[in-house]
């Protein structure tokens, strides 16, 4: 009991002072800063264990993205990613890939989870197979809009995150989605291969990209 009014205290202590410390800043430089995210520019390689990387396609596109190719045996693996930073931008794509709205019978995609990566889907579509999913800045990865949103109100609102968002140096909610999209054809392969395959490479992405996430 003790100890939790202590770090009671503490916090209430601390917002405090950090308040003090704006409103102070505010009176010596009334001038607010607004916030300018930095233009974010895909790399060029990717590193991707057991997969060579044989082509890299940038599209002039108002989101940025690009197209990520990858051969292995016999194998070509394609992933696709966006930078998507614009609330209502994402929140329509997390409508159009939201795996429970979709009418396609018995293809239907799946939503899956992995301990390492959060939430995906995975999806047939003619002769290929589709793995895709939101990275977040902060969180495990997505699929549906509410997972989202939780995320938002999860990891955003942290105590760390007080001062930044109160100098304006970062945003209250980060609505940013670096989606990704990893595909398979079924030309030598069964549907259940595609999907452990696309799973595996899932894993490698991720843990590549979500600690290199841009920043803002």
């Amino acid at each position: 009991m003790k100890l939790l009014y202590s770090l009671r205290t503490f916090f209430l202590i601390f917002t405090f002072g950090t308040v003090v410390f704006v409103l102070g800043k505010s009176v010596i430089n009334p001038a607010p800063k607004k916030l300018i995210e930095t233009p974010f520019v895909f790399p060029r390689e990717v590193p991707l264990s057991e997969w060579k990387a044989v082509k890299t396609q940038n599209f002039e596109d108002k989101i940025p993205r690009i197209l990520y190719e990858y051969t292995a045996s016999s194998l070509t693996l394609e992933i696709e990613m966006k930078y998507v930073d614009y609330p209502h931008t994402n929140e329509k794509i997390f409508r159009q890939y939201d795996p429970r709205l979709s009418k396609s019978g018995l293809d239907k995609p799946q939503i899956k989870q992995q301990v390492q990566t959060g939430f995906y889907s995975l999806e047939k579509v003619e002769n290929r197979v589709y793995l895709r999913s939101c990275i977040n800045p902060r969180g495990p990865g997505v699929i549906t809009y509410e997972q989202f949103i939780q995320n938002r109100y999860t990891y955003d609102w942290q105590p760390s995150r007080l001062l930044p968002v109160l100098l304006g140096q970062e945003p209250l909610r980060d609505h940013r989605c670096l989606w990704t999209y990893l595909s398979l054809p079924l030309e030598n392969l069964s549907e259940q291969q595609a999907y452990s395959i696309l799973e595996e490479v899932w894993l490698s992405w991720y843990q590549w990209w979500h600690p290199r996430f841009p920043n803002i």
